[in-house]
């Protein structure tokens, strides 16, 4: 049977967006195995009167997305409100997507999944953080963290575990 590898892109949806976004921050200390702030974590907020992602700061995320850790034996990158992106911008990530550098994670954050693109959707792993407690929380976090080290993290691409189903 074909073993799928976990994703290196995860969608943090939810209804709050300090919820959603602290969450994302979470898991990226756990996949960077440090404290925040962190020089292997990146996070890009909207910009702006309009509060969007313009195409030049999705440019830099991509480029940064292949350059080796400064410190950490993985990078993070965090786009917040990733619903906010502008067309341009969330085909500019594509690129990301589609050729995921080893070391490296994105992690997208929202509270209108549906606004992002299909493309990116279906590419990504998902992460709802609905009406749970925060030990709710943090234990499905770890756990997940736990299930990518022993597979993914270690660079073991064969030996993946675990498929992920992507939800449509």
């Amino acid at each position: 049977a074909k073993k799928e590898c976990l994703p290196h892109a995860w969608l943090f949806s939810g209804c709050r967006h300090l919820s959603v976004a602290a969450a994302a921050e979470y898991f990226s200390a756990l996949l960077i195995e440090s404290a925040l702030p962190h020089p292997d974590v990146h996070g890009y907020l909207p910009e702006g009167k309009l509060r969007l992602h313009p195409i030049h700061q999705i440019h830099e995320l991509v480029q940064e997305l292949f350059l080796p850790p400064y410190q950490a034996k993985r990078k993070v990158f965090i786009i917040y409100e990733a619903d906010l992106m502008l067309p341009a911008s969330a085909n500019a990530l594509l690129k990301g997507l589609e050729e995921p550098p080893v070391a490296s994670f994105l992690l997208l954050t929202t509270c209108q999944e549906e606004r992002i693109l299909p493309t990116i959707r279906s590419r990504c792993g998902k992460f709802c953080v609905g009406d749970v407690s925060l030990p709710s929380v943090d234990e499905a976090l770890q756990s997940l963290v736990r299930e990518m080290c022993t597979s993914h993290l270690s660079g073991d691409w064969v030996g993946c575990r675990r498929s992920w189903e992507k939800a449509g």
